[in-house]
């Protein structure tokens, strides 16, 4: 049975951020899968997630997207991404 984490997550309206973010995701062969609820939420499994969150970071910092990322697999914490930059972060 396949572990999946939550790696990403952003607003509706940055869907094109998160559709960039998974593209990239897919390109370096991390399979990875969104739900939307209230906002846009990037899984991946839990065996992929430190590297997806390497390829993320630099992904997110490359195109300037505006999306918050979790620190670990546990949710510990999580970083907030604005237009390419971290502005915050929260840990818990």
């Amino acid at each position: 049975q396949e572990n999946w984490v939550l790696l990403a997550w952003s607003s509706r309206r940055h869907k094109d951020d998160m559709t960039l973010l998974q593209k990239k995701l897919q390109a370096e062969q991390i399979k990875s899968g969104w739900t939307e609820t209230g906002s846009i939420n990037l899984n991946v499994k839990a065996e992929d997630f430190p590297r997806a969150r390497t390829v993320a970071t630099n992904v997110i910092s490359q195109y300037s997207l505006t999306v918050q990322i979790s620190t670990d697999t546990k949710l510990n914490g999580y970083e907030i991404w604005k237009n390419g930059k971290i502005v915050g972060s929260q840990y818990f």
